[in-house]
């Protein structure tokens, strides 16, 4: 079994005693060292709990201004991405909360999906419960048949699925990895007809 190496030896070396400063932020650990004999100025960056280094602006600068300039703009870019992070955050819990209160009975969600065929697949609302909802495949409707490669269907109204608990998200349900059902808006869906499959 090939054993995990953990962040404390990667940094075994990274000691006082060989002339390397550490320092800690929100999110990143870097530990630097200088040489001024050499002109040399080192620095091993570490980001969030990462084992390895980043290796982003690791290495060593001719001059201290330069190095201290890279670790500056990188914890800049840190900080820049974890407040986009959290601002998607906040923003994705709003529209998750926004569909739980104007989901309902009744309401009717499509899902779109395929590789070498689209298919077309209708799910209706039977039930909300706070953050969960449980819908059920519909039967769908063909309106327009162009020889049987491409097809026009509608939602139907029999139940054809099994019922399945979903948790409601920002844009509606995932019904597998690679399935998402969002709101159905009335209007006629493209699927590919028993000709147009490959």
């Amino acid at each position: 079994m090939k054993m995990k190496l953990t962040r404390e030896f990667y940094t075994s070396d990274y000691t006082e005693e060989r002339g390397y400063k550490k320092t800690e932020g929100d999110g990143y650990t870097f530990y630097t060292k200088e040489d001024t004999e050499a002109d040399r100025y080192y620095v091993t960056f570490f980001e969030g709990k990462r084992a390895k280094s980043s290796g982003v602006i690791d290495g060593f600068y001719r001059k201290i201004a330069n190095r201290d300039e890279a670790i500056a703009k990188r914890i800049a870019d840190l900080e820049d991405r974890a407040r986009r992070k959290a601002e998607r955050k906040a923003k994705d819990k709003a529209a998750i909360k926004k569909r739980q209160e104007e989901i309902k009975v009744g309401d009717i969600y499509v899902a779109s999906w395929g590789y070498d065929q689209t298919n077309v697949d209708f799910y209706k609302v039977l039930k909300v419960e706070r953050a969960f909802a449980l819908i059920a495949e519909v039967s769908s409707t063909v309106v327009d048949d162009y020889e049987g490669i491409n097809l026009q269907v509608v939602a139907g109204n029999e139940i054809v699925g099994d019922e399945l608990r979903k948790k409601i998200g920002k844009d509606g349900f995932k019904i597998s990895s690679y399935i998402t059902a969002y709101p159905w808006d009335g209007s006629p869906r493209y699927e590919s007809g028993p000709y147009g499959q490959r």
